[in-house]
């Protein structure tokens, strides 16, 4: 197993290759939802599958409680200004979906990129 700095830069280095357009990431962890969370378990990817995780939990029992959730009850408001300054204290403002100049590149006929970097 490579150390994780070398896996990071591998990773780095296949995604400019393939050229992601698109990376889906919610940038918060599982500790700030607690047991209000669902985990769908994780496929078999590695050799031998030890990264395979059979665990399906969820904290809904039906669609109705599903509907009703409320997360700011549940979770309270979030302070968006300490989210970003946390994402831009770590890794995730090195990464090609956070870069600006990701963006900058692209082909937005709908100014979407300049909005954002503005």
């Amino acid at each position: 197993m490579q150390p994780p700095r070398r896996q990071d830069e591998a990773r780095a280095a296949f995604a400019q290759a393939w050229d992601y357009s698109f990376f889906w990431n919610i940038l918060i962890s599982r500790a700030e939802f607690g047991d209000l969370r669902t985990d769908m378990g994780h496929a078999e990817y590695a050799a031998g599958g030890v990264d395979r995780r059979d665990t399906i939990s969820c904290p809904f029992t039906d669609p109705e409680q599903v509907l009703a959730f409320d997360p700011i009850e549940a979770f309270g408001r979030q302070d968006h200004a300490a989210r970003l300054r946390h994402i831009a204290g770590t890794r995730w403002g090195l990464r090609k979906y956070m870069r600006m100049d990701s963006l900058r590149e692209m082909d937005t006929a709908a100014g979407v990129a300049a909005a954002m970097a503005s």
